[in-house]
């Protein structure tokens, strides 16, 4: 058991050696908060055992990314199988570090209560007035102080102190759907907190799209949101900057969809009546326009050394999820 300020993180028992050999799970408690969250760490294989004294002795020095995953009860796993299928077919493939962060649920792997809390940005009272009676609370600012002065100290001075094997650099932030707008919303907050910002299916339409008029004002984002109207994928840059220069210091920012998102297509199975009611509800939320648009946006501020945005042809919001995670680990590696 280690504590950290009014945080104590609790080891689950070790899994058997032949069932994820190289993941551990711990409950991090906050008994004023009455919050607890389950965190998955995932690393190397290497690496030997989830604690610095189980590093091999002849490890060679490396430098290891590490990839916060949030939603982790549904997505701690997806992120650290696609980093070990990966790893046997590229050879350069630096040594990288999974750190989901989930919930103790026994019975699903989504909580619209507890992720609403945490992803959901403050109400915007100075864009939209007043805070309408009954509007679920915000917890993103305390989850991003969770995230940078809990958990990543947690887990580079006490889990993996870094040592001649390990040199924590850069870090990554996942998140898919509301998480998605959480980590839009973490970048406006402090772009420099993580390397790598990456949101799939962001929900931006939450309190009238006002996120955007957040990001303009908090990054200096010069231009009306649906002026331009980039390729599917695109970038501020036409190369990767040198590492020497200034470029190279600004975050970096991987948007995803998927086509279907905004224009479902109809399905086999669907009746006529379940193809308009999906068509109805999704068609005004507008995802590929407002990732179009948010792309834009970021772009335009110019804080940042990349910003791409791609579309997955024929998948929908569901799939999305895993598609972006798995690109989203090629681009965050590849600098």
């Amino acid at each position: 058991m280690a504590s950290l300020s009014n945080w104590t993180f609790t080891a689950f028992p070790p899994l058997p050696a032949t069932l994820l050999p190289n993941v551990a799970i711990y409950n991090a408690t906050n008994n004023y908060l009455n919050l607890t969250y389950q965190i998955t760490l995932s690393f190397p294989f290497e690496w030997g055992g989830p604690t610095i004294s189980d590093l091999p002795s002849n490890l060679s020095s490396s430098y290891t990314l590490t990839w916060y995953v949030t939603d982790g009860n549904a997505l701690a796993l997806t992120a650290a199988e696609n980093l070990h299928r990966r790893k046997p077919v590229e050879s350069t493939q630096p040594d990288t570090l999974v750190v989901s962060i989930g919930y103790p649920f026994t019975d699903r792997v989504y909580d619209l209560s507890r992720r609403g809390y945490d992803f959901r940005p403050p109400y915007p009272t100075d864009l939209l007035g007043p805070e309408p009676l009954g509007t679920p609370p915000s917890g993103a600012d305390e989850f991003i102080d969770f995230i940078s002065g809990t958990l990543r100290p947690w887990v580079q001075n006490n889990v993996f102190p870094s040592t001649a094997s390990i040199n924590f650099t850069r870090d990554a932030l996942y998140g898919h759907s509301f998480g998605g707008l959480f980590v839009i919303y973490a970048l406006t907050q402090s772009p420099s907190l993580f390397d790598t910002y990456v949101a799939a299916s962001p929900g931006l339409w939450l309190y009238n799209n006002s996120i955007f008029s957040t990001v303009s004002q908090k990054l200096g984002a010069p231009f009306l949101p649906g002026t331009i109207m980039p390729p599917i994928s695109s970038s501020n840059s036409t190369s990767p900057p040198d590492p020497a220069s200034p470029e190279k210091s600004k975050p970096a920012v991987f948007i995803a969809y998927g086509s279907t998102e905004q224009f479902p297509k109809r399905r086999r199975s669907w009746t006529d009546a379940q193809f308009w009611q999906t068509r109805n509800f999704l068609n005004p939320l507008k995802m590929t326009d407002q990732a179009h648009d948010m792309c834009d946006l970021l772009v335009s501020s110019g804080k940042f050394r990349d910003v791409v945005l791609k579309e997955y042809d024929d998948q929908d919001h569901a799939t999305v999820a895993a598609s972006a995670l798995g690109d989203g680990i090629v681009y965050f590696e590849d600098w």
